[in-house]
């Protein structure tokens, strides 16, 4: 008799599950608006279907870059730096990216960025909480930054 009674609270975890993840699949991840800013106005929530870009003079190099934010905090970012000319320069060392949280003193992540080719980086990172964060990039004594305000 007992054993029948484990069987049924088996049977009823195990349709409580399917259950769970049948609504989970119907329903799927939802969106919610978020943006991005920098300080010449507002772009929306960075997605991989939809990065921001920037554009911006960095010392002798423009740069132009993108930064996807998935809805994990998760980022990619990827910068190409051209020369006066409109070639790939040749940035070293790669430029540092340094992230951190607006509001609150969590310190400031710092990490390099990689070269995949002349002239083009990328970073990948974690922004471990929602909130406003700032990603600054830094090659010598020139500076580009983006604020992101991030919400799962």
């Amino acid at each position: 008799m007992a054993a029948r009674w484990v069987g049924v609270g088996i049977l009823i975890v195990f349709l409580a599950i399917v259950g769970v993840l049948v609504a989970g699949g119907i329903m799927g991840p939802r969106e919610r608006p978020s943006v991005a800013s920098r300080s010449d106005g507002v772009t929306p929530r960075p997605t991989s279907a939809r990065p921001v870009i920037i554009r911006e003079q960095l010392g002798l190099w423009r740069l132009d870059g993108e930064i996807a934010l998935a809805e994990t905090g998760e980022y990619q970012l990827t910068l190409r730096f051209t020369d006066q000319t409109g070639q790939p320069a040749a940035i070293t060392p790669p430029p540092l990216i340094q992230t951190a949280m607006v509001d609150h003193d969590m310190g400031i992540v710092v990490s390099r960025a990689e070269p995949t080719s002349p002239g083009l980086f990328r970073a990948a990172g974690m922004l471990a909480m929602e909130g406003r964060w700032r990603l600054g990039i830094v090659v010598g004594d020139a500076r580009a930054e983006i604020a992101v305000d991030f919400s799962r």
